[in-house]
Formats: C-alpha cells, sequence, structure tokens
C-alpha cells in the first residue's frame, strides 16, 4: 500500500472537553490548529504532531463505558526531552514523549497488544462501515482488526487530487490515508 502522507493520524473520544484540552495543549504540548464540526453533539479539535494529526472527539453526551482496545499507548516524539516521560491523558489513555530516535520513533507511533499475533497474520481485518464519499472533500472508510480496533482510511483530495472511483480503480496503488 502506497500512502499519500508519511504520518498516523489518532482520534480519542471524549466528553471531557476542557481537561483534555488542556492536557494535550499544555502537558503534551501539542499545536491547536482548528475545530472541525463533525455532526449535531460532536466535534473534532485537531493538533498538530509533527505532520499527523491527534483528533479529539468531543461528544456532547457522555460516551458509554467501553472494553479496552488494543491500543496500549500513544507514542510522541518531542524535539527538547533528553529522556522519555510517561503520562496519562484525564481519559485515562496512556501517552509517552521521548526524544527523536527513542525505539526507532521519529514523529509518532502507537504501542499494542494483540490477543494472537499468527491470528492476526491469518485473518487479517474486517469492514467496519463501507466507503463513503463527503462531497469532493473526502472518501472514507473504517476497518476492524481481529480484536475489534477501528482503523480508519481515508482519501483526501487535498493530498492526493481526485476522488473519482474511477481513477481509484484504475490506480493499483492509489494513495490513501491511514
Amino acid at each position: 500500500m502506497q500512502l499519500a502522507k508519511n504520518v498516523i493520524d489518532v482520534g480519542l473520544s471524549t466528553s471531557n472537553l476542557e481537561p483534555m484540552l488542556r492536557f494535550w495543549q499544555q502537558d503534551v504540548g501539542l499545536r491547536f490548529d482548528h475545530v472541525l464540526p463533525v455532526r449535531r453533539g460532536r466535534k473534532q479539535y485537531r493538533h498538530d504532531a509533527q505532520g499527523s494529526v491527534i483528533k479529539l472527539n468531543h461528544h456532547v453526551e457522555p460516551l458509554p463505558e467501553a472494553a479496552p482496545s488494543g491500543y496500549r499507548e500513544l507514542i510522541i516524539v518531542r524535539e527538547v526531552l533528553q529522556k522519555p516521560r510517561r503520562m496519562v491523558d484525564p481519559d485515562g489513555n496512556r501517552v509517552q514523549l521521548v526524544p527523536p530516535g527513542h525505539s526507532g520513533v521519529t514523529q509518532i507511533a502507537v504501542a499494542m497488544g494483540v490477543r494472537s499475533l499468527s491470528e492476526h497474520r491469518s485473518r487479517g481485518v474486517r469492514e467496519g462501515f463501507a466507503p463513503i464519499t463527503l462531497g469532493d472533500v473526502a472518501r472514507t472508510s473504517m476497518i476492524l482488526d481481529p480484536d475489534g480496533n477501528w482503523i480508519e482510511l481515508s482519501r483526501w483530495a487535498s493530498i492526493v487530487g481526485s476522488l473519482s472511483e474511477r481513477e481509484t480503480r484504475r490506480s493499483t496503488d492509489a494513495p490513501i490515508r491511514a
């Protein structure tokens, strides 16, 4: 798979907006970029993480309790650090700030835990929701790994140019953003 962007974006859902914004902007030190209205009762607060985007998806209604996912820790490079610094955000998400190159990380990374590595390799992913086109802006879809972790795949016109399905089918290495 050829990625259009050599980075990953991470979305976190919260109904605890102010403490989460304070943590990610002040404690972690991410630059706030903009708010993206997603739908009624939901806004996305987008933060720059060296080209990646950390998306705080704010839900007006309280979120239901969810079982722990396979995502164990978000690792973010901070140029000013000499040694790693572990933190936990107000919603309980684990974060580690690291100097450049620590454990091979140069921007951001996600530490994951899986029940069975061989099952992940043999079963692969399944569709979470089918691709949808958002006007002439983006085409997006969600997949689930064997442990139920959500992964978004999207194609943004601002990055790749065309959202044409014909063009996407014609090119076997059509860039997507993961």
